[in-house]
């Protein structure tokens, strides 16, 4: 019984995760489909151009061209939401995510919204470069070949599926083809794969069978597979799976696909049978890796796209994050802001120890974000005759001297800190006031313990502003407990 009331429970917290992933991975689908956010325009700018491009033929010299644009696209599209304020804001408190599974849930939700809408367009352009090309008739050609060859000629030494195999495997290349997502793609082919390998143990079963063993039977099976999708598909996820996947099973088997079908495009029955991946192969396979490590370095280092958070009219107010190149210029950022804010009359600055900074509409964006320290800075989008239409206290240095020995008043309040009393300081004297005892007003301990809450709260309106909604919280938290214990000593 308790068993039972255990698995129960379990099952109820783990079914309340996943409910939680996929109504999350749905918002942000629903986002990216929303012609009214920021994000959605971009997802549907992105489109539209690549759409375009397909309308009017294809205009990459290699498919390898055609298919990294788009892997381009994607990544940039991934990496603004990543660091945008639109994400924070879908994110529920209670619930915490690393920064790996988040990363696997916006490219889950990015390759339904993209690439599920250009699968067809993306295939159809692939085929006329292969057409184009020749190679796609050089593989019909030596796919009848391969046929007409026998094992032995192929260098099999093992089993050979059966029929009731290649069903199997039929059906599963058959839903690899049509299915738009690349990781899903590949966790088809690895299931494929396994049933080829499973097929090659019945006549030696307990035998660890190599990768030589393998590719033979790898393309004794393509070739009796639709071999001119399977050379689309093998391209489609080589060149669209996510850069930042480590490279595994999945990557094994794949390359091993690859090589499977470049052997049959080039095969020779005269010559004698290899079980090995040409030179080539080889070749191709490292250059493919030397891409995929190069996009995870530009995704990593943010090299392919940065991205600022612009606030607008003051710090912490209406913030929007906004895509740069690194050869963006202030000026081009403003006009940017101008759209996005929808005021053509404001400027930029950038508010950093408590003054406004003017910019030189020359600099370049980055190289200003780059030069302030992170988390201390934020660009604001303001008119020009309010740079810093609202004051804000920051956490002084050094502890605030004593008050006069009497009751605080919300007139002494400049004595507290270092910067000019406002009106939010004399509602927080208010405050204070009222919570902290009466008797600190006249010992100097007390007077101390209660200027350590006013700079612990200078301090967290001052901060609070460029935090995100959870590091707010838990700051908010840790503030109030001070303020309990204050108050209990």
């Amino acid at each position: 019984m308790m068993l039972d009331r255990a698995r129960h429970r379990l099952s109820t917290v783990l079914t309340g995760l996943i409910s939680h992933d996929r109504r999350l991975t749905q918002r942000i689908v629903e986002l990216a489909r929303d012609p009214l956010s920021y994000f959605g325009s971009l997802v549907r700018q992105g489109k539209r151009k690549r759409t375009s491009h397909f309308h009017l033929g294809p205009n990459h010299s290699s498919s390898t061209e055609l298919l990294q644009e788009i892997r381009q696209m994607v990544t940039q599209l991934k990496s603004y939401l990543l660091q945008s304020t639109e994400l924070q804001s879908m994110l529920e408190p209670q619930h915490q995510y690393a920064p790996d599974k988040l990363e696997n849930m916006v490219e889950a939700a990015l390759c339904k919204s993209v690439l599920k809408p250009l699968r067809e367009p993306i295939y159809q352009s692939l085929e006329k470069l292969h057409r184009d090309d020749g190679s796609l008739k050089q593989l019909t050609d030596n796919q009848s070949t391969v046929l007409g060859s026998t094992t032995t000629a192929l260098g099999i030494s093992t089993a050979v599926p059966e029929a009731s195999a290649m069903e199997k495997i039929s059906i599963k290349m058959n839903k690899l083809h049509l299915d738009y997502s690349p990781q899903r793609k590949i966790d088809l082919l690895l299931k494929t794969c396994k049933i080829i390998y499973d097929s090659m143990s019945i006549s030696s079963p307990g035998r660890a069978h190599g990768a030589d063993d393998f590719l033979p039977v790898m393309m004794y099976v393509l070739a009796r597979s639709n071999l001119s999708n399977l050379q689309l598909d093998v391209e489609y996820m080589m060149e669209l799976m996510d850069p930042s996947l480590a490279l595994g099973e999945g990557s094994y088997y794949l390359t091993t696909t690859y090589g499977a079908v470049e052997h049959i495009k080039s095969f020779d029955q005269q010559r004698s049978a290899t079980r090995q991946l040409s030179r080539e192969v080889q070749d191709s396979i490292h250059r493919w890796e030397r891409r995929r490590t190069l996009n995870q370095e530009r995704m990593t280092q943010g090299t392919v796209r940065d991205f600022l958070t612009v606030c607008c009219p003051e710090v912490g107010s209406n913030p929007k994050t906004l895509g740069v190149l690194p050869s963006t210029t202030v000026h081009q950022l403003a006009e940017q802001c101008a759209t996005r804010f929808e005021q053509d009359s404001y400027v930029l600055s950038v508010f950093m120890d408590d003054v406004h900074r003017p910019l030189d509409p020359t600099e370049l964006a980055v190289d200003v974000k780059n030069g302030c320290q992170p988390g201390t800075y934020c660009f604001v989008y303001h008119p020009r005759d309010q740079p810093n239409s609202h004051q804000r206290r920051s956490c002084p240095t050094d502890p605030p001297p004593a008050p006069p020995m009497q009751r605080f008043l919300p007139a002494e309040a400049e004595v507290i800190g270092t910067t000019e009393a406002g009106a939010e300081e004399e509602s927080l004297i208010d405050f204070l006031e009222e919570v902290l005892p009466a008797q600190w007003a006249s010992q100097s301990d007390g007077t101390v313990k209660r200027n350590i809450v006013v700079a612990d709260d200078a301090a967290f309106r001052q901060k609070s502003k460029l935090l995100t909604s959870m590091e707010r919280q838990k700051w908010l938290n840790s503030y109030m407990q001070k303020l309990l214990v204050v108050n209990s000593s």
